[in-house]
């Protein structure tokens, strides 16, 4: 007999021996599947940070992806050869060639650029390769003493990948300096950091909180000193939050981990302050947050797998997208609030309303000297919230973070469901206001709101990437600061950076800062005359001179103003669109046209026949598809129980439309709903009815 194999009765066909089997598909799998999705995870450590995997879970992770599947691989040869010897030969051969066609697959769609027109060339390709490689192996000794030699591959990508990446703080990293007592006030200090706000959605007319869309920060701000005039110097959360929290510029090289940034707020005041603390994709309080409260292990695990499978193209979606449904564990899951006699740490995968209220509940529980901190992934998209509350199912996708199209339709629609949503966010501040004076901590503690950066919707520029042109949204953001105490408001206009943040606590709190930061206390020293701006996913940097951000400040402004009007004045948050005249206008006092060629559907008509308003997801979105000569790009007008209460415009290239209503507008009950558009007929400016439902 042969070592590692030995032969059955036909002349010249080997059977390899289970070890070897298994350790040959241990080596494919690590090339065909590990490497390939190892590869993009050591690039992004989010993927592991926003849900909530520690060190060790890491570790597992990559070793299941590693031997799970090989494994499965060997159990089913096994089962098989108790039957036949035969038959698992046959499986194994088969699972051989299959490695190498997906490996082949992979290959040539990254090496075939632009791919052929037709991805049966590349498919069949890859069979084909697969098919002579399953010969080779059966074949020749050699070809399989090559999968033998490459035994240590697994190893050296298991080392490549938890070593040599990005991933490496998160394994093998500390979680920071040892916490110190300091000297200062200690006052209680609450943090919250919303997500995705330009300081120029909150604005009217006279650069202003706008008191009667957004009354709560407001009323805040009435009684704080608001930096309206605050720059963040990087685009994204990564960097963003990390810079708010130390002081100093965030690093692209870094990850936002307490490894790679040791000293923060939370080392700052965790030797001396009770810690509650809800980061929403940072890990920064890792070692100031010793006890900490996360999803049960099999939760999270359950979670990282699910989105491991739903991202495996090798597998049909049909497989996979049911898998991974049945994996994914709903929010709900997570742990409910926990309060320690120390510290708590708190990463849930939980949706940002409920994040909110559970900071709200526990406000005021800690001891005295106690800092609550909450990052929350509001406003930030996918839009679909209304202000009063109600949420709608969005068909309109403003997940979005490219090149807005130039046409403006497109980022005029995501525009006005970003301001209503920052309505809602408003909402939620008047909540915590309440609780504050509710539990004493108002008028005691210092009170930090701002944001993270911000975000454009100007036609034709980018979404979120920081441009020359889009600065005065991307990077301007509100900043509101209540000192312990203090009871009258002020505006002021300092130019701040938001590393100015953790410096402007520390002296707030008479806080010596223990280590070199880059900010400084908010309107102390020498006014910049430029901000950097750093781009995280775009590279490199953005500078622009503080003049001409305060230009390109009015300019943003002047053009929302334009768009949607301020407090109760026209258009309004539904109002803007192509035909803002038509708004309130009832559909009986209309010229309609008695037909038209053009058609339209209205997607989930059923909706409207039982609408509960006391349900908390309403049909608020109204969406369909135009069809029929002279369509693209046509103006669209909704009217809702026989009053039209928004106007849209269908797109140029598949005709399909989308706007919110008001949500006074439905009742309960059965609702009417008409898309109607101007047509050419003897009257000027008649309407076709091309869509009604049924009462």
């Amino acid at each position: 007999m042969a070592r590692g194999r030995e032969r059955d009765g036909r002349a010249g066909t080997p059977r390899i021996s289970l070890p070897l089997s298994a350790l040959h598909l241990v080596v494919l799998s690590s090339f065909a599947l590990a490497w390939r999705y190892f590869d993009p995870l050591r690039e992004t450590p989010q993927f592991f940070i926003v849900r909530g995997l520690g060190a060790g879970e890491i570790v597992f992770y990559a070793v299941t992806v590693l031997v799970l599947p090989p494994a499965i691989l060997v159990g089913i040869e096994w089962i098989a050869g108790l039957a036949s010897a035969r038959a698992r030969d046959g499986l194994h051969l088969l699972f051989v060639a299959g490695f190498f066609a997906l490996i082949a697959w992979q290959a040539a769609n990254d090496i075939l650029k632009p791919a052929p027109s037709s991805a049966t060339v590349i498919q069949l390709g890859s069979v084909g390769l697969a098919g002579a490689a399953g010969v080779a192996y059966r074949r020749f000794a050699g070809f399989r003493a090559w999968l033998t030699v490459l035994a240590p591959a697994p190893l050296v990508i298991l080392i490549l990948f938890l070593v040599f990446s990005p991933i490496r703080p998160m394994v093998f990293g500390g979680g920071g300096p040892a916490l110190e007592s300091i000297e200062g006030s200690g006052a209680p200090v609450v943090v919250v950091v919303l997500d995705e706000l330009p300081v120029v959605s909150l604005l009217g007319p006279d650069r202003r909180i706008d008191a009667e869309r957004y009354p709560h920060l407001e009323r805040l701000a009435a009684s704080s000193t608001w930096y309206r005039n605050t720059a963040s110097t990087a685009d994204y959360t990564s960097l963003a939050v990390p810079t708010l929290l130390t002081g100093r510029r965030g690093d692209p090289d870094q990850i936002e981990i307490a490894a790679d940034h040791p000293s923060s707020l939370f080392t700052l005041l965790g030797g001396s302050y009770h810690l509650d603390v809800s980061e929403e994709v940072t890990d920064l309080c890792q070692a100031a947050c010793p006890e900490q409260v996360r999803a049960p292990l099999g939760i999270r695990l359950r979670r990282l797998y699910s989105s491991s499978i739903e991202a495996i193209p090798a597998i049909p979606s049909w497989i996979r997208e049911p898998i991974a449904a049945r994996l994914e564990p709903p929010a709900t899951d997570a742990p409910q609030v926990a309060t320690y006699s120390r510290s708590v740490r708190r990463l849930r995968h939980a949706p940002a309303e409920t994040r909110f209220r559970d900071f709200l509940r526990i406000l005021g529980r800690g001891a005295s000297a106690s800092l609550y901190y909450l990052h929350v992934g509001l406003p930030h998209r996918p839009f679909h919230t209304l202000p009063d509350g109600h949420q709608y199912e969005p068909a309109l996708n403003t997940d979005y973070y490219e090149r807005w199209p130039p046409d403006g339709h497109f980022a005029r629609e995501a525009y006005r469901r970003h301001l209503l949503q920052v309505g809602y966010t408003d909402r939620l501040m008047g909540s915590l206001t309440r609780r504050l004076k509710r539990v004493g901590l108002f008028d005691r503690a210092l009170i930090v709101v701002t944001a993270d950066h911000g975000a454009s919707f100007r036609p034709g520029d980018q979404s979120r990437n920081v441009t020359q042109a889009n600065a005065a949204e991307v990077a301007k953001v509100p900043l509101i600061i209540k000192a312990p105490g203090q009871r009258r408001g002020r505006i002021s206009d300092a130019r701040v950076e938001t590393q100015d943040v953790l410096p402007t606590i520390a002296k707030t709190l008479g806080v010596q800062m223990p280590w070199r930061v880059e900010g400084r206390p908010a309107g102390e020293g020498r006014p910049r005359d430029t901000v950097v701006i750093q781009r995280v996913q775009a590279g490199g940097t953005v500078a622009i001179d503080w003049t001409a951000l305060d230009r390109d400040t009015d300019a943003a402004l002047g053009r929302k103003l334009r768009l949607f009007g301020w407090g109760r004045s026209r258009p309004g948050l539904f109002g803007g669109g192509p035909a803002p005249g038509l708004i309130g206008r009832r559909v009986s006092s209309l010229h309609l046209a008695p037909r038209s060629d053009i058609h339209t559907e209205i997607t989930g008509e059923w909706r409207y026949q039982d609408v509960r308003l006391a349900d908390r997801v309403l049909p608020a979105e109204v969406n369909g598809r135009v069809t029929g000569r002279g369509t693209p790009g046509r103006t669209i007008a909704v009217a809702v129980n026989g009053r039209v209460v928004a106007t849209t415009w269908s797109a140029p290239d598949t005709g399909q439309f989308s706007t919110v209503v008001p949500p006074s507008s439905l009742r309960d009950g059965a609702n009417h709903i008409e898309i109607l558009t101007p047509v050419q007929a003897a009257q000027e400016g008649a309407l076709a009815v091309l869509r009604a439902t049924r009462d």
